[in-house]
């Protein structure tokens, strides 16, 4: 069985990205099950230029280039070349819808992942400037007028998080509307649609009538369970409370609100940690009860987080996570949560009992006073912590997700 993996950059060992890390395992996981996973991206400075790598047995690859035709007949030969059965869409951004369409025309299983919002809106984590100040999380607005506006004046979005310039002047009804025609005929006719949260199936399924429900299934990222048991840390009250912003610092994983209580909270029975890349700006000027580690490797955050002696990590992004890595590593390492109240975050956490929610528009009052609370009754921390521990025992490991995507190829491929 010949897989295709479509994604947009190149795949690196030191990534930290979640969907990036999933996808890692997945291709490495399957190269060792008689299966040729094959990753395809495109070249970040022409879009036509496909690269092509083929991994063995051992998750080595070789790797090969398509130049010199339209990204389309590109795609056609890859395909040709390599002999794919199953081409399966990771993100898509970038990429022209007509690659889903040339995969069902010839012939060959079109199975997509939805890491992200992209197959409703270009602006792909519904993030939108039409609320006032602040970004807000649109709710799968459907009025494709007001979808218009809202892409229009998106530069600023779209330039603070995604580091692109922004073209909002090609946006129109007629546009939105065809685009979504168009993707809800891709989602009709794929052989099988995934998702990683029960959140993110109902909602397509909501926006997309036109879905099959019964190809449209959840299979949460396998993680990697070799950790240690460190859900009870030795009761070290009445020190500081220990708080930790994990994963990349960035505006769509809640910056924003982090700059906010660490300008807030003077109070030096509370101390800030930031364990992830630097990638927007701090506001504070006063760094005397911060302390930034910086970007981390998956197998080292373990270590990081229990050497600092992190209490409660903050996950106050503004938009409906898909998933969320940086959840699963907090619960694996026995760490309570604070998370806004929207997707993944609050799907997991309410089902989990692993910390608490927050709104997800405006989380910064009563994460304030959440920390003041803890701050005065420290123990309220350990039924968390329990429940940390035992979320984490039923979370699915990498080796279980490659057998169920093993599974599920080989049923399309025998419809």
């Amino acid at each position: 069985m010949n897989i295709l993996f479509i994604t947009l950059t190149r795949l690196y060992n030191n990534t930290t990205a979640g969907g990036e890390l999933y996808l890692l395992d997945l291709i490495q996981g399957l190269s060792k099950l008689k299966v040729t996973p094959y990753l395809l991206f495109p070249d970040s400075r022409n879009k036509s230029n496909l690269y092509v790598r083929k991994y063995d047995s051992k998750g080595e690859y070789k790797e090969y280039e398509f130049k010199g035709n339209s990204i389309e007949d590109n795609f056609s030969k890859i395909i040709e070349r390599f002999n794919i059965d199953i081409v399966h869409f990771q993100h898509f951004q970038t990429l022209p819808l007509s690659l889903m369409k040339i995969t069902k025309d010839l012939n060959k299983k079109l199975v997509l992942t939805v890491h992200d919002y992209f197959l409703w809106c270009d602006n792909f984590f519904l993030l939108s400037p039409l609320k006032g100040a602040q970004f807000s999380f649109c709710l799968f607005e459907e009025d494709e007028t007001l979808c218009a506006e809202c892409l229009k004046k998106s530069k600023g979005i779209w330039e603070l998080i995604y580091k692109q310039t922004w073209n909002g002047e090609k946006y129109s009804k007629d546009y939105v509307a065809e685009r979504r025609r168009s993707i809800s005929n891709i989602l009709a006719n794929s052989d099988l649609i995934i998702s990683p949260t029960e959140y993110v199936r109902d909602s397509f399924l909501g926006i997309y009538p036109s879905i099959n429900s019964d190809r449209m299934v959840v299979l949460e990222y396998g993680l990697n369970k070799n950790f240690k048991n460190r859900h009870r840390y030795p009761h070290k009250y009445p020190n500081n409370l220990k708080v930790a912003f994990l994963g990349g610092f960035k505006y769509e994983k809640g910056s924003i609100y982090f700059n906010e209580l660490l300008e807030t909270i003077k109070d030096k029975s509370i101390e800030f940690y930031i364990i992830g890349k630097l990638e927007t700006s701090l506001k504070t000027q006063d760094f005397s009860n911060l302390k930034i580690i910086g970007q981390y490797k998956r197998e080292e955050i373990g270590d990081i987080l229990f050497q600092e002696g992190i209490d409660l990590i903050v996950l106050l992004s503004p938009c409906a996570e898909t998933f969320s890595y940086t959840l699963s590593e907090s619960i694996m390492n026995g760490i309570p949560v604070i998370a806004t109240d929207i997707g993944a975050l609050r799907e997991r956490v309410s089902k989990q009992g692993t910390g608490f929610l927050v709104p997800y528009e405006n989380p910064v009052p009563r994460t304030l006073k959440l920390l003041e609370d803890i701050v005065i009754n420290p123990q309220i921390l350990e039924i968390f912590k329990k429940n940390c521990f035992e979320a984490a025992m039923s979370f699915k490991d990498i080796n279980t997700m490659v057998s169920e995507y093993l599974d599920l190829y080989k049923k399309i491929s025998e419809a």
